[in-house]
């Protein structure tokens, strides 16, 4: 955003503000300032009137001009094409130096004496918005013959570049940064009272609109004669400065209306519309696919609503009335609706999607009295307006609360103050001391009682508030944070301990894709509005999406092992949170060494879950429906643990793995916050012998392993510390049933166990399996 000190000083006084204290206030605000130029014409540059113009003797594109100076009157030879008798222009008189070593001396062109040149905007240090000589005229101030160009400060001065954040879309403006400035500054914000003539002919006899739809949008309006409309120097100046120009003198009245208020104006030639049999302009307003306001006459596209408008509508010298419209359209409006879609630079769209100035009264009038002031034009009576309501954003606010946030008692008269001259409406509560604000139409970027603290801080300022030593009042060593993060930590040290690499993606996925894996996504009311890029338009559900596509770029590169894992935030479809922990692994089990003959095996599901077993411990893998499309529905289970459903180990489904170029490929996906993590406990062993012993029972088929071992985990005698399965065996001879071995580890914390025991104990456990589940020895 571009400004400068002179169109800053037409809304605030700054007479006695000096540019460093107005560049210090604008950064301690956040209004961060890149770069400060003072534009300065050099000297013995004078304002001269040609006096007489006439065809050079010698040479078709010369003319030798007399030139009135002040002190004399000059000969000077010229090739610009708009030189006429009449225009002041800028003339350097001998001995100027405009840079370069480029300096004026007498010459001869062609034969014909030359005493000094008559110079364009470039060639005196100004930025270049035409071709031929600098016409001069008094919009930058009075002209005196003679007098050096340099001593007038509206064309000598200080330009202010700065670098806004996107949220500051009312600073988009001269009038929005006067208006954040003069709050610090303690200055008054000088009053607009426009002068508007006006001719007895009402809007209806020049214009009609039709309005189908209009969705959260604003237009308006109005229409004024083209008599004698003269671009003056400063407007073509300061346009030129911001970086706006343009061929028609026409828009660039509405450029400058919009730069100076931020209200997002346009004009077209009212004979460039369809008209009806009255001499009535007709024009549709629609909206289109992606729900934009859409303007059309004479079957034609004349300009869509905030983003663009047709050349061919705009106003020329022919024209004799010139319509105005003024728009305003909700920010996030038009940025959800145009998210993906491919659209030309555009200084109305740029405006737009960070938060145009919805006042569009202000912007109109502006603009048309800007016009008047150098026409003698009038505006037609009446408007024609279709205005958007926008909710009413109200704020509570106490004062203790802020101050305590802010660390330092903020008097009450000044929060107000503050408030309201950055333009919010409050009532103030009484002995309690609060605060009703009403949020200003033109402040898209306050939401919440935080972004009111915020605008108090950095109008007080940030290096105003006092510091203090920082008090810590500590009740317990470890809170929930803390065992948050040793959670974390723990299970990145096993995960790494074990092979796998941890990776960091980004937070977005890819709807469509997310969709087609039977992933449940985001409703769209609340999903993402502005996207990254259409591969990155949601919040991720899952964390195993992203493994898929880095897993193939490894793989792709070479890579014969892959090895992942992730703790990261994913989003179920209502936007809540919670955190995942992933794993991948896909390609060979190990690297080629002479161990394995330089031909490893490749990943199998029961490696996979040893691996993941050795990083979560002991779980159960139970067989259940999947809840996805992306994973092997032959290769897939449910991980349990104490109980307690964790989420689920797979094989990748091999149309998934053919599709990304995958070798096989295991993932794993739980629920990180219920996984368990508690304290260490150090605890007495055993200093006894262990023994095995090993049981083959005669199991029906029908009959899951997981019945088998719930129930002996709660019925073995007291000294038998683990079992689990060895072999299992099928044979014709056992018809419907299975010989299930188990291998039981019996250890005593007393004495050491005898045969006698050791029989004791099977035989206790062969009778609570035959009584319970009808279990027979082999």
């Amino acid at each position: 955003m571009i400004i400068t000190r002179s169109w800053l000083n037409e809304w605030i006084d700054l007479k006695n503000i000096s540019t460093q204290k107005i560049c210090e206030t604008l950064n301690n605000i956040g209004l961060e300032v890149d770069s400060v130029i003072q534009n300065c014409i050099p000297k013995k540059i004078v304002i001269g009137k040609v006096i007489e113009c006439i065809k050079h003797p010698n040479a078709d594109k010369l003319s030798v001009c007399q030139v009135d100076i002040g002190t004399s009157i000059e000969q000077i030879v010229c090739g610009a094409k708009n030189v006429i008798a009449g225009l002041f222009v800028p003339v350097a008189t001998i001995g100027a130096d405009l840079g370069n070593a480029f300096i004026i001396k007498d010459t001869k062109l062609r034969g014909v004496e030359s005493n000094g040149m008559i110079c364009s905007a470039k060639e005196i240090g100004l930025p270049d918005f035409g071709d031929g000589i600098l016409e001069l005229d008094d919009s930058i101030g009075e002209l005196e013959i003679g007098k050096e160009l340099r001593e007038y400060p509206l064309l000598n001065d200080e330009i202010i570049e700065l670098e806004l954040t996107a949220n500051r879309g009312d600073c988009l403006n001269i009038y929005g940064i006067a208006r954040d400035l003069s709050v610090p500054l303690n200055l008054n914000m000088k009053k607009f009272e426009p002068e508007i003539k006006e001719i007895q002919i009402g809007m209806a006899r020049a214009l009609k609109i039709q309005v189908n739809e209009l969705k959260n949008s604003s237009i308006k309006f109005e229409a004024i004669t083209n008599k004698n409309i003269n671009l003056p120097l400063l407007i073509n100046f300061r346009i030129a400065i911001v970086g706006q120009n343009c061929e028609n003198s026409y828009e660039k009245f509405a450029i400058y209306a919009t730069h100076t208020t931020g209200v997002l104006l346009r004009v077209y030639g009212l004979e460039t519309l369809e008209m009806d049999n009255l001499g009535v302009a007709r024009i549709n307003i629609k909206n289109d696919e992606n729900g934009i306001a859409e303007l059309t006459s004479n079957n034609m596209i004349i300009s869509k609503l905030s983003i663009s408008q047709n050349s061919k509508n705009l106003p020329n010298d022919e024209s004799k009335v010139i319509l105005v419209e003024g728009n305003y359209i909700e920010p996030s409006y038009i940025s959800k609706n145009t998210s993906g879609l491919k659209i030309k630079d555009s200084r109305h769209y740029y405006i737009s999607t960070r938060g145009s100035n919805p006042n569009l009264d202000f912007g109109m009038k502006f603009l048309n009295s800007t016009i008047q002031k150098y026409s003698n034009s009038q505006c037609y009576t009446g408007e024609h307006q279709i205005i958007y309501e926008a909710p009413v954003k109200n704020i509570k606010v106490e004062l203790s609360r802020m101050q305590d946030i802010i660390g330092q008692k903020i008097d009450k008269g000044q929060v107000a103050n503050i408030l309201q001259k950055l333009g919010f409406e409050l009532n103030v509560g009484g002995q309690d001391e609060i605060f009703f604000i009403k949020i200003p139409s033109f402040r898209h970027d306050i939401i919440n009682f935080a972004d009111i603290v915020e605008e108090i801080v950095r109008i007080v300022g940030i290096d105003n508030i006092k510091s203090k030593p920082m008090v810590i009042r500590e009740k317990r060593m470890i809170n929930n944070s803390y065992q948050e993060f040793r959670k974390k930590q723990y299970y990145r040290r096993k995960s790494a301990r074990n092979g796998f690499f941890e990776t960091m993606h980004y937070f977005f996925n890819q709807k469509s894709l997310l969709e087609k894996y039977g992933f449940k996504t985001i409703d769209k009311s609340i999903d993402l509005t502005n996207p990254i890029t259409k591969e990155l338009d949601t919040l991720r559900p899952t964390l195993l999406l992203s493994f898929l596509n880095s897993a193939s770029n490894n793989i792709k590169n070479g890579k014969k092992t892959v090895k992942f894992f992730e703790i990261g935030i994913v989003v179920d479809e209502n936007r809540v949170e919670s955190q995942k922990l992933a794993f991948l692994f896909s390609g060979f089990k190990e690297r080629e060494h002479i161990g394995n003959s330089g031909k490893p095996s490749m990943i199998d599901f029961f490696y996979f879950a040893k691996k993941i077993s050795n990083v979560l411990g002991n779980f159960e893998i139970k067989k259940n429906e999947k809840d996805n499309l992306l994973v092997n529905p032959y290769e897939y289970g449910e991980i349990f643990q104490n109980g307690k459903s964790l989420g689920f180990i797979a094989r990748v489904h091999l149309e998934i793995e053919n599709s990304y170029d995958l070798p096989p490929t295991y993932i794993c996906e739980i629920d990180f916050k219920k996984l368990e993590f508690k304290d260490k406990k150090a605890v007495g062993y055993s200093k006894f012998p262990l023994l095995q012993r090993d049981l083959s029972f005669l199991v029906p088929k029908s009959m899951p392993y997981s019945q088998i071992r719930s129930f002996l985990d709660k019925n073995l005698p007291k000294d038998v510390i683990d079992f689990f399965p060895i072999d299992i065996y099928h044979s014709e001879e056992l018809g419907n049933n299975m010989s299930l071995t188990i291998k039981f580890n019996i250890q005593s914390n007393e004495k050491t166990l005898n045969e006698k025991d050791i029989t004791s104990i099977m035989e206790e456990i062969l009778k609570k399996l035959k009584d319970n589940l009808g279990l027979d020895i082999r």
